[in-house]
Parts: structure tokens; sequence; C-alpha cells
């Protein structure tokens, strides 16, 4: 397996267990089994990996499906992130490019579990000037939650790493504009596009509030956002979402209700003082 250069955050509530190869603990790598009580011996994905290579599997050790052997994690993230909608350079995001400003405004509860590799409860929004890094820092933390997700999961469950379908990312107005382009082919996208971004497990939305100005009361595609923000309060989803706008602008373009309904699962935070990038 070729493994990520990325760092790896520990998940929260596994045992302190260190490898019988190389020494790395369950801080540093993945180390197996993930069960508090064990006979068998605990071996990081690494070790596991060569030492199966190897034809030198510990007695009883359940081996690793192929997939995982032959797995080059980098691309399989990169061609993950690529089909969730994220554009190229999205795609190349590197979290220790993102400044202090952005990761500070995260939630820190949120960003460790996203950073682990599983799915938060709860969401946030990233609020401030165009350049600041907004997007590009959701980018690199979904990165590593792809990358973390397969490293712990991967190899213990042909279910446990979660697919694309899991999780879409959405240019707001991009979408929204093409939409208005063309209203009378594009009833059964919003449709289709509506049910999908109401039911994901988690909703990126990118740049609310920065499609072209109409009135709100007579906007379909409003309507939609309306829609999607309501189901996904209503059963408790969580949404990532980035705006170049102040929360009274978009209390003024999309009406109090709708903002209020974003923000009870996904807090809005205003970033100052970043630098442009």
């Amino acid at each position: 397996m070729i493994d990520s250069a990325l760092n790896y955050f520990r998940v929260a509530g596994l045992p302190p267990h260190t490898c019988s190869a190389c020494g790395a603990n369950n801080d540093v790598a993945a180390v197996f089994p993930l069960a508090a009580v064990s006979p068998l011996p605990h071996l990081c994905l690494a070790c596991l990996v060569r030492i199966q290579e190897a034809d030198q599997l510990p007695e009883g050790y359940p081996s690793l499906p192929n997939e995982v052997l032959t797995a080059d994690v980098d691309a399989l993230v990169a061609d993950a992130l690529l089909m969730m909608g994220l554009a190229p350079d999205e795609v190349a995001a590197q979290l220790d490019r993102v400044s202090d400003a952005i990761t500070g405004a995260v939630p820190p509860d949120v960003l460790d579990v996203l950073k682990t590799g599983a799915f938060p409860k709860t969401g946030f929004g990233l609020g401030g000037v165009s350049g600041v890094g907004k997007t590009s820092g959701i980018a690199a933390i979904l990165r590593l939650m792809l990358t973390n997700n397969f490293r712990t999961k991967g190899p213990i469950s042909p279910h446990g790493w979660f697919t694309p379908s899991d999780v879409e990312w959405v240019c707001w107005p991009t979408l929204a504009q093409r939409w208005r382009l063309n209203p009378l082919a594009s009833t059964e996208e919003m449709i289709s596009v509506q049910r999908r971004m109401s039911s994901v497990r988690l909703l990126v939305l990118d740049d609310v509030g920065r499609e072209s100005r109409k009135d709100p009361e007579s906007d379909r595609v409003v309507s939609v956002l309306d829609a999607v923000i309501t189901t996904r309060d209503r059963q408790g989803l969580p949404t990532i979402w980035t705006t170049n706008l102040t929360e009274a602008e978009l209390v003024t373009l999309y009406g109090a209700s709708l903002v209020r309904r974003l923000k009870r699962l996904n807090p809005y935070t205003s970033i100052a003082n970043a630098p442009l990038i």
C-alpha cells in the first residue's frame, strides 16, 4: 500500500495500543486490532501491510483485502474528492498551508472529529472576504478526513471506508446560475439535486450568497436552498458552508428564518485578519 504523507490524528476512545513491530502507538498511527482486549499482536497499518506481503501474518490474524494492499491512498482520496464535487485545484489543498485564522474558526470539537475520519454531529459556517482561504481550508480538512478514514476503517471492514456518496460538495452560485439560465430543462435536475443535498451525510455549500440577487419570494432557486436547509435541520444532518457576506447581509438576502435554520446546527464564524492567499 502506498500511504499518504498526511498526518494521522488519534481517534477518540481507542485503547493505547502500541505496534509490536515498530513501536508506533495509536496517537500517530492506526494500530490494529482496535478492540480493547485481543489476543492478537498489535500492528500498525504500515507494518500489517508489510508483514502480510511477506506472508508472515501471525496465526489467526485476519488478512487485509487485496484492494487495501495495492491501494494508493492519495490517489483514492483525490478521486473521491473529485466525485464529491471538488474542483481539481481544491483537491490538492493541504492543511499545513491553511492559515491559523481559518482552522481556528472551525469549532474545535468538529475539527477533531473530521480529522479522525468520522462524521461530525454538527457543521459550521465560515464568513469572510474573498481570498482568505475558506474554500481551500475546508477542502484540506476533507482530504485529511478521507485519508484517515481509510487508514482507520478501510483495512478492518469492506464497508468501513465511506464513499463519495456520503459527502456532497456544492459550489452554490455555479449551481444557481446554471438553473437560472436553463429554467425549463433544469426542473428534473433541481428535484434530484434537492433530494441529494437534503439527505447526504455531510453537505458542503461553498459561497452561499454569491449568486446573482433576485427576489427571494419568487426565486425557485432560493426555494430549493430553503427546502434543503429545512430538511437537514429537521433531520439533524451537518452542513459546512462558506460565504463572503456578513450575517446581516445573509438575512437581507434570504430572510431571518432560513439563516436561523442554517446556523442552528452549523454556527457561523466571521474570519477577521486572515491573510489573503
